[in-house]
């Protein structure tokens, strides 16, 4: 039977099977049922169509209506958690939680979710599955009759655990975007496919919701695709220096993994094609180049004087010359007209002449060698840090604080410091953004709802910005799992 579909290409698509009534198709459904099993697929008669039946009921919806009945009131919230303290101080919810590994009930209340928001559906889920055996014992209570319906038999949370499994993948794929001061993007790639490998093993361990687990791997499948074209992606591993190139070598085809290092060269290389301009215009010599976005503004000035004073005190320009460099040979006096001879001059006292303009070919042989020399410098820079031995376990601040060991190593690879400060900063996930928009109801009251949009996208901004830099003085106290109780 499989082998036939296989041959026809369509045994991905089979749902339904139609017979007539003749007896001998219940022996061969016996047979192909043995079949499934045995590829890790559940079949029998009843069971599927339960299953399919449970789904179909809208078990989030109805745990909605639960969290609602239950938070109707700040009554039905007092009772709900006095029934679970209660239970707790008499021991009653040992052996009754889901989780045997739990012989208590937290003291928390049940949470309302967003429907376009499916990690607060996540959220929404685990407080019904934690709270079930207390939930169940207050709608059966004879003051809450009329919510009686709404109670969920053991099937139904067993299938409603298996929709919170389901969720948990991404639910923690999505915890790790959302950090707001810490750089993750270099984590994207590495776990969209992280994510996508968990779900097709719960495939095989929840074969009942395989249909819509491969409706979102074939998404992830998209981005992961995508992702790998895009070059910020690729710049961000590489610059995280617990990867490297190693991962994308384990991982992508070799191609691809040529194409992320052409991509960083070309990077590296860029930014030694500007220091080498900027020495050339302040007379300073590229290696010798500080960043400009690691000091501040005084400090960019202060040193672009100082080069360019030494760039004056020289005695002779470089073979190029700038428009910059022509312009201050230009002020100097004629050797003929103004000056004496060096001897009647005193010593260390020279004079000489601008050297010949060079031709077009000359000019192109020059830029040529220049950008050889460039090149070659980005190269022994990538190289450098790719067999560095920096790359150390979790243990170390140098690999798990992107932005410690960056500072740390800003003079050691000045050029990937450049790069990084460009590609690191870029956000993996439109969380942060989120979060900083997310008050926009407190901003719009009835005395703002006037205000344009421009204007109110700037007070979100510069509101997220103050509250990001006020003083903490709980940061380094660690919260303990009752501080988040919630009485009412």
């Amino acid at each position: 039977f499989f082998k036939v579909l296989d041959e026809a290409g369509i045994r991905h698509k089979l749902g339904q099977i139609t017979m007539d009534n003749a007896s001998n198709n219940n022996t061969m459904m016996r047979e192909l049922e043995h079949l499934l099993r045995a590829r890790g697929v559940t079949f029998h008669h009843d069971g599927n169509r339960k299953y399919v039946a449970t789904l179909e009921r809208d078990l989030v919806g109805t745990g909605r209506g639960v969290v609602t009945a239950c938070r109707a009131s700040g009554q039905r919230r007092r009772d709900l958690r006095k029934l679970i303290e209660d239970g707790n101080d008499s021991g009653y919810w040992k052996g009754k939680m889901i989780n045997p590994a739990h012989d208590s009930m937290p003291e928390v209340q049940l949470l309302r979710d967003c429907e376009t928001r499916w990690s607060s559906t996540f959220n929404l889920i685990d407080r019904i599955i934690l709270l079930h055996p207390a939930i169940v014992r207050f709608l059966q209570r004879p003051e809450h009759s009329d919510l009686c319906h709404l109670s969920l038999n053991d099937y139904e949370i067993g299938v409603l655990c298996d929709i919170h499994q389901a969720l948990e993948i991404p639910h923690v794929a999505q915890q790790t975007f959302s950090f707001e001061r810490t750089p993750t993007l270099s984590m994207a790639i590495p776990l969209y496919e992280m994510l996508n490998h968990e779900w097709k093993n719960l495939k095989a361990t929840i074969p009942e919701l395989s249909h819509y687990i491969s409706v979102a791997t074939g998404k992830i499948d998209e981005y992961i695709e995508e992702g790998r074209k895009t070059r910020i992606y690729a710049l961000a591993m590489i610059l995280n220096p617990a990867m490297k190139f190693e991962w994308m070598k384990a991982h992508w085809l070799p191609e691809d993994v040529k194409k992320a290092q052409n991509w960083i060269l070309e990077m590296v290389k860029a930014y030694q094609r500007a220091a080498r301009f900027r020495s050339q215009v302040v007379g300073g010599r590229s290696s010798d180049w500080i960043p400009a976005s690691t000091v501040s503004r005084a400090a960019q000035v202060h040193a672009k004087r100082i080069g360019r004073l030494q760039g004056l005190a020289a005695v002779r320009r470089s073979v190029s010359y700038t428009s910059a460099a022509t312009s201050v040979s230009s002020m100097m006096p004629s050797t003929s007209d103004s000056h004496p001879s060096t001897s009647e001059s005193g010593p260390g006292i020279t004079t000489q002449s601008p050297p010949p303009a060079l031709t077009p070919e000359e000019r192109r042989e020059q830029e040529a060698r220049a950008c050889a020399e460039d090149r070659t410098a980005a190269e022994r820079e990538l190289r450098r840090y790719e067999e560095d031995n920096i790359k150390t376990d979790g243990s170390s601040e140098r690999s798990s604080d992107l932005v410690r060991f960056w500072e740390l190593h800003e003079h050691v690879y000045p050029l990937l410091f450049r790069v990084a400060m460009d590609v690191l900063p870029a956000q993996a996930s439109s969380v942060p953004c989120e979060r900083a928009f997310s008050s926009s109801k407190e901003t719009c009251a009835l005395r703002r709802n006037n205000l344009s949009p421009h204007l109110l996208e700037a007070l979100q901004v510069l509101k997220f910005k103050y509250k990001q830099e006020g003083l903490s003085f709980t940061s380094d106290l660690i919260a303990k799992p009752q501080d988040y109780s919630i009485s009412g």
